[in-house]
């Protein structure tokens, strides 16, 4: 039994976790971490999985938990939620929010925290890295701080916004992105 903070009050959700879901999340344990645990005798020893084994278990588990997730106990939701494809899942087990909305809504808000938490989740989202650096262009020009952050910042702008130019060189938003970050250069770096 478990206990989660809703609206301001506490819940109690009972879940009975049958022998099947238990080795499931062993499974999982091992998928994850890459390694299985094997006894022999007196003693036990880590056995590195192949890449192919840990899929092989990650599609296992996602076999058996079948149908949608609202009909799912909440172990059975995160069992499926982790061996689902990281880019199209919820950005967490008892999340509506799936991973590429809650990267859309970073760029939407485009404040600097937030697109640079959105880039450690999807690094090679071209749109994602034209708009973050152009938001660090922003803060290279505002930022009155050290010489070296404020060269650095303008540094990575420009990495950025070329890098994004590079995945997506047919985007007409991220060539725009690109120029006004050419554009706020300081003179004497071009």
């Amino acid at each position: 039994m478990t206990r989660r903070r809703d609206c301001g009050t506490f819940q109690r959700l009972q879940a009975k976790i049958t022998v099947e879901e238990m080795r499931l999340l062993a499974d999982l344990a091992e998928a994850t971490g890459g390694a299985a645990l094997q006894t022999f005798a007196p003693t036990e020893v880590l056995k590195e999985l192949k890449p192919e084994q840990t899929e092989s278990i990650r599609a296992r588990i996602a076999a058996a938990i079948p149908g949608p997730a609202s009909k799912l106990t909440p172990l059975q939701r995160l069992l499926k939620w982790a061996v689902s494809d990281y880019l199209n899942r919820t950005i967490s087990p008892l999340s509506n929010t799936t991973v590429a909305q809650w990267i859309e809504n970073q760029i939407e808000e485009g404040t600097l925290d937030g697109l640079r938490a959105a880039m450690q989740v999807d690094p090679a989202n071209a749109r994602l890295a034209a708009h973050y650096g152009r938001r660090l262009a922003d803060y290279s020009l505002k930022n009155e701080g050290d010489p070296a952050e404020v060269r650095r910042a303008h540094d990575e702008a420009d990495f950025q916004t070329h890098r994004g130019l590079q995945l997506a060189a047919d985007s007409a938003e991220i060539r725009a992105l690109r120029a006004e970050t050419v554009q706020t250069a300081a003179p004497d770096s071009q």
